[in-house]
Parts: structure tokens; sequence; C-alpha cells
């Protein structure tokens, strides 16, 4: 992965954390929105393999499962520690 990309991802995971572990409901949001707009045409440009694709959708609906609980903490631990380290490693790795 392009040392870019990986720096806008990590850019707007970390926009969307601060914004949640504040409190900034409304602008954590915002920001988790332009997120996953963003990884899902950043995953659209790469082929990936479909348990990889798959592993990615289902830590993405646990942290809208979180939203929708309002567990917002968990929804960016979720974020931060795993759903962004799998896209790292799945292209560390060439997976």
């Amino acid at each position: 992965m392009s040392e870019v990309i990986h720096d806008l991802l990590q850019k707007d995971v970390d926009a969307v954390c601060y914004a949640f572990y504040r409190y900034e409901i409304q602008k954590g949001l915002k920001s988790l929105d332009s997120f996953v707009a963003q990884l899902g045409a950043f995953l659209d440009r790469n082929m990936l393999k479909e348990e990889i694709l798959q592993e990615i959708n289902q830590l993405l609906q646990m942290i809208m499962h979180a939203v929708e609980k309002k567990d917002f903490l968990i929804a960016a631990d979720l974020l931060k520690y795993e759903l962004l380290d799998r896209i790292n490693r799945s292209f560390q790795f060439g997976v």
C-alpha cells in the first residue's frame, strides 16, 4: 500500500477516534462517513482475496453495530486497533 494512502486512512481513523474519545459524536459520525467512503473507494481499486474483504466487512459491521448501540469507545477501538491493523497487514504481506 502506498505511504500516501496509508497516511490518509490513518488520518481519517485518527479523526474519528479523537472525536469519539472526546465524545464529540456528531463530528465523529461525520468523520466516520468520510472514512467509510474513502475505504470503499480504496478497496475498489485494490485486489484483495475474498476472505480478506469478508474480514474487513465483518469489522465494519461490528463498528456500525457499536455505533448503533451508542458505544462509541468500542467503535473507535475497533477502527483503530482492528480494522486499520487488518488493512495494513493485508497490504504489508501482499495478502
